[in-house]
């Protein structure tokens, strides 16, 4: 089970958060909720990777979920929250993510696009920051973490237009 911080969340952060990758931009709605924004250029790349995930990239991406969850800062992301540790965890997290739940999804066929997988396991991260407090030790691990998974990713995606690229008509 995953452990949760020691500290409650804050209302207020005192430093700006780790910045958002260019591909993935936030904005806020009218209620002030985080909701995700797309990239025209994004678009027809994702349009093209709908329906199930063939084979090849379903393998490229539980290899990277595998090497995420062999990192060391990963440990606190591998399992779902532990209410018992965290008790008021999904009363703030409304969308609770895990390096476990993300394998699973991709185990059973659950994504249709690679940008689902992208996106669920941005969410791990996003939940992190949003729960914990700047200064605590599973904030700073989740920072660490996710530079560690976009230099991962970057070379997944990669692997994966490469595949791509060489099918025939």
């Amino acid at each position: 089970p995953a452990s949760a911080p020691a500290k409650e969340k804050s209302k207020e952060k005192s430093k700006e958060k780790p910045a958002k990758t260019p591909d993935a931009p936030r904005v806020k709605n009218s209620t002030g909720e985080p909701k995700e924004g797309k990239l025209k250029a994004q678009e027809g790349k994702l349009k093209a990777q709908e329906g199930k995930l063939k084979a090849p990239v379903k393998e490229v991406l539980l290899k990277c979920v595998d090497d995420v969850c062999k990192m060391e800062e990963s440990e606190l992301f591998r399992q779902p929250v532990d209410k018992r540790i965290a008790p008021d965890y999904y009363d703030v997290i409304k969308r609770p993510m895990d390096l476990s739940r993300v394998r699973e999804n991709l185990e059973k066929g659950r994504y249709s696009r690679v940008s689902d997988f992208v996106a669920d396991m941005r969410q791990i991260f996003e939940n992190a920051y949003e729960y914990n407090n700047e200064d605590d030790e599973v904030y700073l691990q989740a920072s660490n973490l996710e530079k560690k998974f976009e230099r991962l990713w970057k070379k997944a995606d990669k692997q994966i237009e490469e595949m791509s690229a060489t099918k025939t008509p």
